[in-house]
């Protein structure tokens, strides 16, 4: 796809999507996926840790969906 593997950490978003997945928030983990890559294309000077920090920061305090019973 063209990403600079020194920018792109794959393995850092791959941890990301599944701490996103493993919220409650599984729906979510492709799009908090493509926001980290979008900010890092938008700002290639944006430490990528800081931003993987930034969003770990946000599902933390993010609202979870209720249970189902009911599957």
């Amino acid at each position: 796809m063209g990403a600079d593997p020194a920018v792109a950490d794959e393995h850092a978003v791959l941890r990301m999507t599944r701490r996103v997945a493993h919220s409650g928030a599984r729906p979510m983990a492709p799009v908090a996926s493509f926001i980290a890559g979008l900010a890092l294309r938008e700002h290639p000077d944006v430490d990528p840790t800081a931003l993987m920090a930034r969003l770990q920061d946000a599902l933390d305090t993010a609202p979870r969906p209720e249970e189902n019973p009911h599957g």
